[in-house]
């Protein structure tokens, strides 16, 4: 009967190192599978639904040289991490939504402003078309639901992040991975 009691008692204990060795582990775990800003691009999507997984596996079968990975994330993923999202390579945003985002957003290189129909926010050009919700067709729509939930139809946008080290500062794997994004079915 007294193991049964001192079993029972020393639950507590035994939780809270369930509890800390999982945090371990999962610290353990992102180290190996992370890497550090300057191997790996980061494409973050305001849409209603993005096949995270499938999307970052696709385009890391066309990696630029120097890059470990690609990763692809709805900005529901943040959503308490307002100061993570700044450090984005890529954005997908809808047009009315890119005043909220420009100071995070790149002016778009001349090369991507001549591909198609771009929005603009006080005279800077920010972002490329990649979804016409007129004609409700997109880039990457097999990995990206642009249309859903609450949210009207409206035309989303591929931006660049100002502070990413992939647009020109380290190298231009954030271009690779855009042009690679563009397309996709």
């Amino acid at each position: 009967m007294q193991y049964v009691r001192r079993f029972f008692s020393s639950i507590p204990k035994y939780l809270l190192w369930a509890v800390l060795s999982t945090l371990f582990w999962m610290w353990i775990f992102t180290l190996i599978t992370n890497t550090t800003a300057e191997k790996k691009v980061v494409l973050y999507a305001d849409v209603p639904a993005l096949e995270d997984p499938a999307l970052a596996v696709k385009l890391e079968e066309s990696m630029p040289e120097g890059i470990k990975m690609v990763k692809a994330h709805a900005f529901s993923y943040l959503m308490f991490i307002d100061a993570e999202i700044a450090g984005g390579d890529l954005y997908i945003v809808r047009g009315s939504d890119i005043p909220s985002y420009s100071e995070n957003l790149a002016p778009l290189p001349a090369a991507y402003a001549v591909r198609g129909e771009t929005v603009s926010h006080e005279g800077v050009t920010y972002g490329l078309r990649i979804y016409d919700a007129a004609s409700k067709t997109g880039a990457a729509s097999s990995y990206i639901t642009y249309t859903g939930g609450d949210r009207e139809a409206e035309d989303y946008y591929l931006c660049f992040g100002i502070s990413s080290v992939h647009c020109g500062e380290l190298d231009e794997a954030a271009f690779a991975i855009a042009d690679t994004l563009l397309s996709l079915q």
